[in-house]
C-alpha cells in the first residue's frame, strides 16, 4: 500500500505501544491526532447513544446532552485492523473508543506521518478516504436513537447515497419552506435552527455533533419546517431522502421513533417561537459560542460594585487583568472577556513556535515558551486573548529574550482553587453558571 522507503521514514518516527486489557487506547470526545494499527490483540470499538436528545432545548436544558450515556459496541478490532483516521483527517474530537479486550499491541502514528503516507500514497490515501466516509456514517447512526438498530444492509444502502459536506461558520445549510430532499447528520461543529414567525427569524435550537435534522425527508416532497446555519464550521453526512425513505419502508420501529423525535422538535420550537426573551437569549448564546461550553464566568450585574477587586486580583496572578467589566449581558447577567474554547480555535493558526495548542479535554492552553508574536491575539475572534509582560524577560523553553507573551483567562487552572477573580469578590457577584442555568428561568416563565 505504501512504498518501502516512504514507510520505513514513517515507522522510525513511530512507537510500538502496549496497551493493556480494559484501558481504553483513545476515547471518544477527546481532541487527539494519532493513527494506531492494531499488532497483536483484539479491541472493541464502542460509541454514546440517544444522543439525538440534545436537539431538543428541553433535552439540552435538563442536561441530557452529555457524549458519555448509554454505550454501544459497533465493531470488533483483531490484529491488523487499524483505526484513529478520523481525527486525523478533521479538526473534530474522537467519534468513539477503542479499548482492548485483551492484552494488546499497537502502532501509534504522528498525524505529520500519518499526513506524509496519505500524501505519498493513492492507495493509502484511498483507503482512507473510504474509511473516513465508511466509518464516520456508522457512527453517526449509531448515535440516533431512532436508527441504532439499523442492519447492515440498511447502512449499506444509505451508505451508497451518502457524501460528506463542509460549510463554514455563517454558511446557510437549508432553508425554511424549501422542499425536503435530504436527511443530515451532524460528525463535526455546530449549527442554528431557526424559524421564521411574525416576519423576523428566531433561533429555536441548535445542533452538534451526534444531532440530526432534515427527518421530515422521510416524507417525499415536504417542506422545510426549519433553516438551519452553520454556527461554526460544520460538517455533515447528508443522505438523500429517497434512499432514507427506502430504509423506513421496512423498519417500522425507526419511523415511528423518528416521528416521535419531529414532534418533540416541533413542541420545543414552539415554546421558543412564543417567548420573545427565551429566543433571543437562546440566539445569543449560539452566536456568542456559549452553548458549547460547560461553565461560563458571570458578573450578577445587581450585586457588583465595580470596586475593581477582581481585576487587581487577576492582574496579581497573571501579571495583567484578562477579566474586563465589559461585554454581552443575558437576564441581568454580564460575560465578560473569557476564552470560549472554540470548536475550530482560529487562535491556533500559524503560531511560529507551537506555543498554542488545545488539550485533549478541547480546552485551548498556552506554552511558557511563547514568543509574543501576537498572531494569536489578531486570530482570536472573541478578542480573548492579552499580551502580558514576561516578568524574567525570557521565554521558557528557549531562553529566547522576550519582552510579553500571550496570555488569557483560563480560570487559574494550575493556580488551585476557584479563579481568584471569585475568591476576591466582596459582593459574590463573579461565579461560575452554566448556559443551562442561564436559559432556565427564561424556560420555567415560559412553560
Amino acid at each position: 500500500m505504501i512504498e518501502r522507503p516512504l514507510l520505513e521514514r514513517g515507522l522510525e518516527r513511530s512507537r510500538l505501544v502496549p496497551c493493556p486489557r480494559g484501558t481504553p487506547v483513545i476515547e471518544e470526545g477527546e481532541y487527539d491526532d494519532r493513527f494506531f494499527v492494531l499488532i497483536e490483540g483484539a479491541c472493541e470499538v464502542s460509541v454514546s447513544t440517544g444522543t439525538d436528545g440534545r436537539e431538543s432545548l428541553t433535552g439540552w436544558l435538563e442536561g441530557r446532552t452529555s457524549l458519555f450515556g448509554d454505550r454501544a459496541v459497533v465493531a470488533e478490532l483483531e490484529a491488523g485492523d487499524f483505526f484513529g483516521e478520523l481525527a486525523c483527517m478533521s479538526p473534530w474530537p474522537r467519534s468513539s473508543t477503542v479499548t482492548p479486550t485483551s492484552d494488546a499491541l499497537v502502532l501509534e502514528v504522528d498525524e505529520d506521518v500519518f499526513d506524509e503516507w496519505r500524501d505519498g500514497s493513492d492507495e493509502f490515501r484511498r483507503v482512507m478516504d473510504e474509511a473516513y466516509m465508511t466509518r464516520g456514517l456508522a457512527t453517526a447512526i449509531r448515535r440516533v436513537s431512532a436508527l441504532r438498530h439499523l442492519g447492515a444492509d440498511d447502512l449499506d444502502e444509505l451508505l451508497r447515497s451518502a457524501a460528506i459536506e463542509v460549510h463554514e461558520e455563517g454558511a446557510l445549510v437549508v432553508r425554511e419552506g424549501e422542499i425536503a430532499d435530504a436527511f443530515y447528520l451532524v460528525r463535526g461543529g455546530s449549527a442554528a435552527v431557526s424559524q421564521r414567525a411574525d416576519g423576523a427569524l428566531r433561533t429555536v435550537s441548535y445542533l452538534r455533533p451526534g444531532s440530526y435534522f432534515g427527518e421530515t425527508s422521510r416524507v417525499e416532497g415536504t417542506l422545510r419546517t426549519a433553516s438551519v446555519t452553520a454556527a461554526t464550521r460544520l460538517e455533515l453526512i447528508r443522505i438523500a431522502g429517497a434512499a432514507l425513505r427506502s430504509v423506513l419502508a421496512r423498519r417500522p420501529e425507526a419511523l415511528r421513533r423518528l416521528e416521535g423525535a419531529a414532534k418533540r422538535r416541533a413542541q420545543a420550537a414552539a415554546t421558543v417561537i412564543e417567548d420573545d426573551d427565551l429566543a433571543s437569549a437562546l440566539s445569543f448564546l449560539v452566536h456568542e459560542g456559549l452553548h458549547l461550553s460547560s461553565d461560563v464566568l458571570v458578573v450578577d450585574l445587581a450585586r457588583c460594585t465595580r470596586c475593581g477587586l477582581c481585576e487587581a486580583a487577576c492582574t496579581a496572578s497573571h501579571g495583567v487583568s484578562l477579566i474586563a467589566l465589559q461585554g454581552p449581558t443575558l437576564g441581568g447577567h454580564l460575560l465578560p472577556t473569557a476564552c470560549r474554547h472554540c470548536a475550530d480555535p482560529l487562535c491556533l493558526l500559524r503560531c511560529p513556535v507551537d506555543a498554542i495548542h488545545r488539550e485533549r479535554n478541547g480546552e485551548v492552553r498556552l506554552d511558557d515558551h511563547c514568543i509574543g508574536c501576537g498572531r494569536c491575539q489578531t486570530n482570536c475572534p472573541h478578542g480573548t486573548i492579552a499580551m502580558a509582560p514576561r516578568r524574567d524577560r525570557r521565554s521558557g523553553r528557549t531562553g529566547r529574550p522576550v519582552e510579553q507573551q500571550a496570555a488569557k483567562c483560563d480560570l487559574c487552572a494550575g493556580i488551585g482553587g476557584r479563579p481568584r477573580c471569585v475568591q476576591n469578590c466582596a459582593t459574590a457577584a463573579i461565579g461560575l453558571l452554566s448556559p443551562q442555568a442561564l436559559l432556565r428561568p427564561l424556560v420555567a416563565r415560559a412553560s
